[in-house]
């Protein structure tokens, strides 16, 4: 409950449902995994920051702090390894802010692409 108590009822069937359908396709212990390694990708690809140098500044991360898919040290770890991003942290929906709160996330990315433009 604590990672649905902010959304509305309907948000909630929503997101009922895509987990249940999640449930059934990651039905075997190796789809599971790839979803693990997926999540913590940083740990598992030896990416460094200079692999993303020529983003320097222009990385928008929307990590909302109800996000239970990446704990902490995810993020943290997301973060340090972005040059200079921009973090977004206060939009709710946590890892699936995008299908429950798409018009809050779409104006976030809107606003980070225009201040972006507006220096172009």
């Amino acid at each position: 409950m604590r990672k649905t108590q902010d959304l509305s009822s309907g948000e909630r069937r929503l997101m009922q449902g895509l987990c249940d359908v999640l449930k059934q396709l990651l039905s075997r212990p190796y789809q599971r995994h790839m979803a693990d390694l997926l999540i913590d990708a940083a740990s598992h690809a030896d990416m460094v920051t200079a692999d993303f140098a020529r983003w320097t500044g222009r990385v928008l991360l929307i990590l909302s702090e109800d996000d239970h898919a990446f704990n902490q040290a995810n993020k943290d770890a997301l973060v340090r390894l972005m040059p200079d991003p921009t973090v977004v942290t206060d939009l709710t929906g946590g890892h699936l802010a995008l299908l429950v709160r798409m018009d809050e996330y779409m104006d976030t990315v809107r606003a980070f692409i225009g201040s972006h433009t507006a220096r172009s």
